[in-house]
Parts: structure tokens; C-alpha cells; sequence
């Protein structure tokens, strides 16, 4: 039996209509996801642009495999609309854009139907096992979809043959790579129910070493190298023994 969230679950009352038809929702769902993935795009071509690692920036491929988790498969038309919209408005060609958006929605999809398989994992990611999985079978396995029709879509678009090819190949893996790892555990930590256990305290400490991270992770992304990039690995294992994932993520 698939392990995918149900396609459509209508609400009824007895002898009453369904309060949200179920072609209305996955609709809704195509269209969210869709708009969410090309505004996400752009916003990292935007940010690459202006000179950020265009690989931290990349927020797409972590925001369909989060997607695709939560949503099941309603959500793949909506990663495959959404990438290819971006890439018309980022001027890809018509032939690059169709490639690029069927290794999006099939990264999103290999990821999440490889994840939901395994045993014992969960959208909460509550146990270790579950984050080397998230590790292993989306961020490790499921890009190499995307890096393949991506390369091939530079090959057919800039000749990109050879050794051009190969670095397109590894730059698409490695920036879907790192998307899937910095986006897709905090979607699923602030939308997935935690239990009591799990949602760590909300006191003023809890406060001063979440802001502590983030300007840490600002300071070291925004233009450190060398031993100084290492500074946020404490920091950042610090809040996650006492914070908890969601404000880890």
C-alpha cells in the first residue's frame, strides 16, 4: 500500500455537501505549490545576482520535496508548473525549461516515494534514523534526477559536452543537495504537529541563542571562508540540544 498522503479526503456531514470539493483542493494545492516554487526561483536568482552563493540561496528543490511529503502526489504538478515558469521567466529556452521541470517534479517525487517507503520514517524527524534518511534519500539520491535533465538541457542549449558538462551535472546536485538539507527539515518542522516532548522551551535563553544563530549563519554565509566558516558548526549543535528542531531549522 502507498505510504503517499491521500489525494483528496472531502469533509461531510451526514445528508450535507462536501465543504471542500476535492478537485477544488488539489487545484488549490497545484496552484500554492506552483507559486511558492517560482516565486522561491526567483527570489534565489535574484539573491545569486547580488552576489550571495547562489547554492545557499537555492530554496526550490527543498520547498518541492517538503511538498511532496506533506502533500503527496496532488503536489508534483504543481513543482513541475512552477519550475517551468520560472525557467520562461529566467529566459531559459522552451527545451531546457521543459527539462527543468520534469527533474524538478522528479526529484521531489523519487525523494518523497523513496522516504515514505523506508521504514520507521516520519515528517517530524524526531529520531536520528529519520535525518540520515532525509540525508541519504533526498538530499544525496533524489538530485541526481535533477542534475541529469538539468546537464542535458545545457548540453542542448550552450553545447555543454564533456568535462562543461560534468561541472553542470555537480553544481545542479550539490546547490538541490544543499536546498534539500536547509529547507526541507524547516518546512516540516514548523508545519508537521510536534508533540509536548518535542517543541522545546519558548523562554527568553530560548530566544537570545535562536537570534545568536542566525546572525552567526549571516555573518559565515555572507563572506567568510577558511577556518571561520566552521564557526557556526557549535553554535548550530548548541540550539539543537537545547531548542529542539524547530528552531534548530
Amino acid at each position: 500500500m502507498s505510504r503517499f498522503p491521500p489525494t483528496s479526503t472531502p469533509v461531510t456531514l451526514e445528508g450535507a455537501r462536501p465543504v471542500v470539493a476535492p478537485h477544488a483542493r488539489t487545484l488549490a494545492s497545484v496552484a500554492g505549490v506552483a507559486a511558492a516554487y517560482a516565486a522561491s526561483a526567483w527570489l534565489s536568482h535574484v539573491g545569486g545576482a547580488a552576489g550571495l552563493s547562489a547554492s545557499v540561496m537555492w530554496a526550490p528543490a527543498g520547498l518541492a520535496l517538503a511538498a511532496m511529503l506533506l502533500l503527496g502526489l496532488r503536489a508534483a504538478p504543481g513543482v513541475a508548473l512552477g519550475a517551468l515558469t520560472a525557467s520562461l521567466v529566467l529566459h531559459a529556452s522552451p527545451a531546457q525549461a521543459l527539462l527543468t521541470a520534469a527533474g524538478a517534479a522528479a526529484s521531489a517525487l523519487t525523494g518523497s516515494w523513496l522516504l515514505l517507503r523506508a521504514a520507521d520514517f516520519s515528517n517530524r524527524l524526531d529520531r536520528p534514523r529519520q535525518v540520515l534518511m532525509l540525508v541519504a534519500f533526498g538530499a544525496f539520491l533524489a538530485p541526481m534526477a535533477n542534475a541529469t535533465l538539468a546537464a542535458a538541457g545545457t548540453a542542448i542549449d550552450a553545447g555543454a559536452v564533456g568535462e562543461r558538462a560534468l561541472a553542470s551535472w555537480v553544481a545542479n546536485w550539490a546547490r538541490d543537495a544543499l536546498s534539500v538539507l536547509l529547507f526541507t527539515p524547516l518546512v516540516l518542522a514548523w508545519v508537521v504537529p510536534r508533540t509536548p516532548e518535542m517543541r522545546g522551551t519558548r523562554s527568553l535563553t530560548s530566544v537570545g541563542l535562536a537570534l545568536l544563530q542566525v546572525l552567526v549563519h549571516v555573518y559565515v554565509f555572507l563572506g567568510q571562508s577558511g577556518p571561520l566558516a566552521y564557526l557556526c558548526m557549535p553554535v548550530a549543535m548548541l540550539c539543537a540540544l537545547y531548542l529542539g528542531l524547530r528552531w534548530s531549522a
